[in-house]
């Protein structure tokens, strides 16, 4: 299959892009062209009898059971850790003042 001119404009407003330069219009042509050319090659190819696949390997479930583990934050955790009760107060990220 051939790329004509009103293809690839189509093709292109659909994508949302700008108008392209002459030089560049004949290369995407070209090249969208030569992808299509290879799916109609592999169009021929038989594949009577041959398996349909989801994926070329097999899918194993490899999650682990969740296990409730203690989260109490030791002494230690951060250096020069500043606390109030048992959270951790640490510099703002967001604002560009400090909030303490």
């Amino acid at each position: 299959m051939k790329v004509d001119e009103r293809l690839l404009d189509y093709l292109l407003n659909l994508a949302h892009l700008p108008r392209l330069a002459e030089d560049h219009r004949q290369r995407l042509k070209r090249e969208l062209s030569r992808i299509l050319e290879y799916v109609d090659q592999l169009k021929e190819v038989p594949t009577e009898g041959v398996e349909l696949l989801q994926r070329p390997y097999p899918l194993k479930n490899i999650g682990h059971n969740d296990e409730v583990k203690s989260s109490t934050l030791g002494p230690g955790v951060l250096p020069a850790e500043k606390r109030k009760d048992d959270y951790l107060i640490v510099a703002g990220l967001i604002d560009k003042e400090k909030k303490e």
